[in-house]
């Protein structure tokens, strides 16, 4: 998918980068089961290294 990436996968947990608009990722999830999703801001480092 588009604008994701570094995605690691343990146990039945998932995470991944998610850049741009959260919205087309939340669409792709709508058909999975969620038990628990956190979406957090960029780190200042990370979003400075990025600028």
């Amino acid at each position: 998918m588009p604008g994701v990436s570094e995605v690691h996968v343990r146990d039945a947990i998932v995470t991944c980068q998610l850049e741009g608009d959260v919205q087309p990722f939340l669409d792709a999830l709508a058909g999975t089961r969620v038990v628990d999703l956190l979406i957090e801001p960029a780190r200042l480092e990370e979003a400075f290294l990025e600028y």
